[in-house]
Order: C-alpha cells, then sequence, then structure tokens
C-alpha cells in the first residue's frame, strides 16, 4: 500500500419575555475535529524524532523495514543501525536517485501515522462521518472516507474508509488502491498505545489471517530533549511475535 508525499448553538428568543430557545443544537462534530481531538494532532508537532521497524507478513515471505525520520528537518534515514546499509536523504528535498526509496518509506510511514498524516496534508478530503458497518468484526461504528486528489503522490487518487469505534479510535480500515470499486486491502488497527503525545496503533491483521502488518523498536523523541520514549506493546499477538 504505497502512498504520497504530503505533507488536517444558536439562540434564539421567542415572543415570550425572557424564554430563551436553543436551535440547532448537538451539532456532529467534523470529522477533522474527532481526529485532532482523539489523536490530539497538536501533539505531533512536539515529535523530533521517530524510529520503527516496519513488518509485513504476506503469504510466501515476510518484509521489514527499519526507519529514523525527523518530521521537522525531513532527513530520513533507512536501515540506521546496519553499517552496510543505512541511506540518509531528506524527503522534503527529494532527489530522483531516492524516489524509491522514498516511495517505501512513505508507505510504512503511513500505515503508522495515518491520522496525523493526513491532518498535514492538503491534498486530501476528509469526508464528515456517518454510521457504517465494520467490514471485519461486524460491529457498527463511525466511518470516515478519506480521498486523496488524482494527480498527486506515489498512488493518486487513493481512498480509505476508517471505522471509528465507540472511543473515536480508527479500529477498521478499507483501502481502495487509486479509488477502485473494489477494495484492495482492509485491515484492523489494534494496539493502539500512548507515543509520548501522540497514539500508535502497531498491529494490523487482514480477515483471512494471512496479511498482517506490525511495528517493533517503536521511540520517539520529544523537541528540546535528549531522551527517547520506548513505545511498548499492550498486548502480544498470537500470529507471530517480532
Amino acid at each position: 500500500m504505497f502512498h504520497r508525499n504530503g505533507f488536517i448553538s444558536f439562540i434564539k428568543f421567542s415572543g415570550t419575555v425572557g424564554l430563551i430557545l436553543l436551535a440547532g443544537t448537538c451539532q456532529p462534530e467534523p470529522a477533522r475535529a474527532i481526529l485532532e481531538r482523539i489523536y490530539n494532532r497538536p501533539g505531533f508537532d512536539e515529535v523530533a524524532t521517530l524510529r520503527y521497524t516496519f513488518n509485513v507478513q504476506l503469504p510466501d515471505r515476510t518484509v521489514q523495514r527499519s526507519w529514523e525520520w525527523h518530521p521537522h528537518s525531513g532527513r530520513v534515514v533507512s536501515a540506521p543501525d546496519s553499517a552496510d546499509d543505512r541511506i540518509e536523504y531528506n524527503h522534503y528535498q527529494l532527489t530522483e536517485n531516492f524516489k524509491d526509496l522514498d516511495a517505501r518509506f512513505i508507505n510504512d510511514l503511513y500505515w503508522l501515522l495515518f491520522p496525523y498524516l493526513i491532518l498535514r496534508d492538503p491534498h486530501c478530503e476528509i469526508e464528515n462521518p456517518v454510521e457504517a458497518t465494520m467490514p471485519i468484526s461486524g460491529d457498527t461504528g463511525r466511518k470516515i472516507t478519506v480521498r486523496f486528489k488524482a494527480d498527486r503522490g506515489y498512488t493518486p487518487g487513493d481512498v480509505y474508509a476508517l471505522f471509528l469505534n465507540a472511543d473515536g479510535l480508527i479500529a477498521e480500515w478499507i483501502y481502495y488502491r487509486g479509488g477502485a470499486v473494489e477494495p484492495t486491502r482492509i485491515t484492523t488497527w489494534e494496539d493502539t498505545v500512548p507515543a509520548g503525545p501522540i497514539k500508535l496503533s502497531l498491529d494490523h491483521h487482514g480477515p483471512d489471517g494471512r496479511f498482517r502488518v506490525w511495528f517493533s523498536n517503536v521511540r520517539i523523541r520529544l523537541k528540546h530533549s535528549t531522551d527517547w520514549i520506548e513505545v511498548s506493546r499492550r498486548q502480544i499477538s498470537d500470529h507471530q511475535e517480532e
């Protein structure tokens, strides 16, 4: 699943003296406001450095990639702990020779930081929530549809349906590559844990158990600090542990 470079009550008086009526009470909360509130979007501005390993289990193989990202400067380090494979470049000043590597970086980053990145991305439309049935669990929740412009990013025109649980967290999603009619990928959003001032979901499972994305070795460093915050998993999956 590749992605783009992106880088989101009335009062009236009746004829009766002293009687106040509320007009238009209980307006639905806009989708952006929900995501900003639940995921504490301002908290993301405090993140100076993020390190993580992206793992994906496919039917025939498992892929693993490690990254270090400095969101304020745009600095990206691939395989930061490897003396032989370490590569460094700047995402905000991207040159042609790093585009293939950057496509992998953006893919992995959107799996981890999707709600924060879409709130920063001016090239996507976030539709207000509607009630819907979740595709895997069958639970009822709120669905927020996210549409990316057809002329932007590594896979233009992508569409995502986010299904929020009762706490407002993303519980499942559907990915439509290029805005396709049929789903390209459906997974859960599990193991949502605090990571300093933000929240991260560290585990994603497909409906048939043959596909999984998970994150390991996650840690963040905040601005004005030299200490790393280790992000601990809430639960251990029965499928596979890194």
